[in-house]
Parts: structure tokens; sequence; C-alpha cells
């Protein structure tokens, strides 16, 4: 289970401290640009990702802790998880260290790479803190599902390595059994037909 306070939707919780904030970033982009310089070098992917990381979460670091100065609120901590969106692609990273579609050999080397370097970030951290895979929040990562090159299995494999779990994946509604501990909300039919499902702790 995540701690308290962190950034991100769904896993945000707030238990008695309402005067409180964090921060997540959308950073994806960072790590799609490291990789395209180092991929294929586990090391030096580890120590450039941690480098670029660190830039952009010191930075949010220090506006959070200004905020918290004249606000007279409490800053929880950053959450340096690069988090994809729409075109900002956690899936374009990865291919951009394998040369290979998101899913093929590689990818969990990726996902070490990133969790490895997310962990490393000198900031206080809060929330999730490693890799996201939100299969139907990234264009890139929705395509490769689509296209077979991964599955539910893979994630939980991934998993070993990043604890990214089940996250936003699609599930066709007539095949799937669903079962869901201490949802923080509901599982909402995605158009077309499936469910989009939300939280970490679910099984199939």
């Amino acid at each position: 289970m995540l701690q308290p306070y962190g950034p991100f939707y769904r896993a945000r919780t707030t238990p008695g401290r309402a005067s409180s904030f964090s921060i997540g970033l959308e950073g994806a982009n960072v790590v799609q640009e490291v990789f395209a310089r180092t991929h294929g070098d586990f090391g030096a992917s580890v120590a450039e990702l941690t480098r670029q990381l660190t830039v952009h979460a010191k930075v949010a670091e220090s506006i959070g802790l200004r905020v918290a100065a004249s606000k007279s609120w409490t800053f929880m901590g950053v959450d340096p998880t690069p988090a994809p969106l729409a075109d900002v692609s956690i899936g374009a990273a990865v291919e951009s260290y394998t040369r290979a579609r998101f899913g093929s050999s590689g990818t969990m080397t990726a996902a070490l790479i990133i969790t490895t370097a997310v962990k490393a970030v000198a900031v206080k951290q809060i929330g999730y803190s490693g890799l996201m895979v939100p299969v139907m929040e990234d264009k890139l990562l929705a395509r490769r599902w689509g296209e077979g090159a991964f599955n539910t299995d893979s994630l939980l494999a991934y998993s070993a390595v990043c604890g990214t779990g089940l996250d936003t994946i699609h599930c066709p509604a007539t095949s799937v059994k669903i079962n869901c501990r201490a949802s923080s909300g509901t599982l909402p039919h995605w158009p077309g037909s499936g469910t989009s499902l939300y939280r970490r702790d679910c099984s199939l």
C-alpha cells in the first residue's frame, strides 16, 4: 500500500492534515531524452537519468518549500516518478532504450533503470516514487497493448523490479473477473467495451 500524501490521483490520501501538499512530475519525456543518448548502457543510463530527474525534482522541492513558508502549509515532498500522459509516453521512453517495441527483450531492464534512478533522486520523496505504466493513459502503451506486444502477465513480471502492478489496463468486461481490495473509487466503463482498472491492488 502507498503511504498517504502522495501527489498522484487515486492514490492521494490526506488523513487528518488538510493543509498539506506534495508535488508530482509529468516527466516521461525526460526519460526519453536520456535514453536517446544512453540506450544500451545500463550504468550510464542510471547515472544520467538520476542526474536529470534530480535537476527537475530539486526545482519542484524548492518551489514546494517556498509555497509552504508563504502559506503556512505543510510540504510533504516530491514524487519523482516520471509520469506519462497521452503523448508524453513512458512507453516511447522505454523504446528509446531498447530500440524495440515495449514488451520486447530489454523492457524489464529499462524498468529497473528507471526505478533505480528515481529511488536515487536526492529530495524529500513522497508517494509512489517508481515507474508507472498506466496503459490507457499513455497513447503508445495503449497501442502496443492493442498490438499484443505485452499483457497483464508482462506487467506483473515487470513489477518484480519496479512495483508497477496493474494500472489502467483494459479488461474485456465479458471475459475477466476483477477482484479489488480497498479500492478508492469505482471501476468506470471505458467507451467501447470493457473496463478501465485504476488500482494497483487488483487481481485478475
